[in-house]
């Protein structure tokens, strides 16, 4: 339901269902079949709305999301980001990254720009 590709209100629908979930780890991406892609911008939204407590154990997950800007709600997620308060922890999330991706010679995620804070 949460597909781009469904009318508008069974999107809000479904959006509003999804705010309350606690789990945060099914809207990082979900792949299922070819049309995962569609889920993603409405799951970054879910995602956004979360507080800085609940984003804090996923931070590192929202970091890679930002690999290919061009992904659908990786703009939403990178505005999320901005706004997270604990700037330390962000950091150091950040900073794991940024190793993670140097060790996988991740050259799309280190030109993402994401290796220095926005």
């Amino acid at each position: 339901m949460l597909s781009w590709n469904n009318p508008e209100e069974v999107q809000k629908k479904d959006l509003e269902l999804a705010y309350g979930t606690k789990y945060l780890g099914n809207f990082f991406q979900p792949f299922i079949d070819e049309e995962s892609k569609s889920l993603w911008n409405n799951c970054a939204l879910i995602l956004s709305d979360k507080t800085d407590e609940e984003l804090k154990q996923w931070l590192l997950q929202c970091f890679k999301w930002l690999q290919d800007m061009d992904c659908p709600g990786s703009e939403i997620i990178a505005e999320r980001l901005r706004k997270y308060s604990n700037t330390e922890n962000l950091e150091h999330e950040r900073k794991k990254a940024v190793r993670i991706a140097r060790i996988l010679d991740d050259k799309e995620w280190l030109e993402s720009g994401w290796t220095d804070m926005r």
